[in-house]
């Protein structure tokens, strides 16, 4: 390898040390921030809203999705 080969492949190595080092600095500052910690957000179900013809309906269609998520 050339002199100038090796001063690149010496970057290189240095820029990914580098990185790694500081993605692991940041990293280790957000864990141990005295900040509490966000919540992440409910899932939401995937499914759109329904209109129900009757309120048996939507009470029924309510009990059988707390069942599965119960479950």
């Amino acid at each position: 390898m050339t002199r100038d080969e090796i001063k690149l492949v010496a970057f290189i190595l240095f820029a990914l040390l580098a990185g790694v080092s500081a993605k692991h600095w940041r990293s280790f500052q957000v864990a141990d921030s005295s900040q509490p910690a966000h919540s992440p957000a409910p899932q939401k179900s995937a499914k759109p809203p329904y209109i129900f013809k009757s309120p048996k309906e939507a009470r029924d269609a309510h009990n059988r999705t707390a069942q599965k998520t119960a479950e």
